[in-house]
């Protein structure tokens, strides 16, 4: 079986910029010109860690109270739940990390601890499909495995190639009979 894959295979560099903690809500436009999604990550000088985040909505929210987004800091606006991971941690941990805990950011970082990139709302649903495509085709590999050590097991008459053929083809195909049976269910398709 493959290896689960892990936060850093996800595209973790992009959807972000990051800017310390003067900087006004005019001074951090630019990545919401390239994509609505984009978060602008507020550094601390001092410790070179992720203090807070600033997303378009916020930005709107300024505008919208008549405030003057040239004079408003960013840090006295952000969002401060980020939380931090290992660019090694498999995705189904890293899903349910922040399934739990609901952050307004999540840092990456590199194996000495320096800073990869951020984990956006895009890579959280991109994640969820790559992690259920990678258990599907778990799933299957162990049924082909588990069908090969059946099939090993069982005599088949030497004198029906038919018989030999329809074994080798379920061993390679899978049973899809068993398999559909299994969906047909009220859960089928969820």
């Amino acid at each position: 079986m493959t290896n689960e894959p892990v936060v850093g295979d996800m595209s973790i560099t992009d959807e972000h910029a990051v800017v310390g903690a003067k900087a006004t809500f005019a001074d951090v436009c630019q990545p919401f010109l390239r994509s609505r999604d984009a978060a602008v990550l507020v550094e601390n000088a001092k410790t070179g860690g992720i203090d807070g985040v600033i997303t378009l909505k916020d930005l709107l929210q300024i505008i919208a109270t008549g405030k003057n987004p040239a004079k408003e800091k960013i840090s006295k606006h952000m969002r401060t739940k980020v939380v931090e991971m290992p660019i090694s941690t498999p995705l189904s941990g890293a899903l349910r990390m922040m399934a739990e805990s609901q952050p307004d950011a999540v840092v990456i970082r590199g194996p000495n601890g320096e800073f990869s990139g951020y984990f956006s709302p895009d890579d959280y649903r991109e994640a969820s499909r790559r992690l259920e495509s990678h258990q599907m085709l778990a799933m299957r590999m162990q049924r082909s495995k588990n069908a090969l050590g059946d099939a090993r097991d069982t005599d088949i008459e030497e004198d029906d190639p038919a018989a030999e053929q329809q074994a080798l083809l379920d061993i390679m195909l899978g049973d899809f009979e068993a398999e559909e049976e299994g969906e047909s269910g009220p859960d089928a398709g969820l």
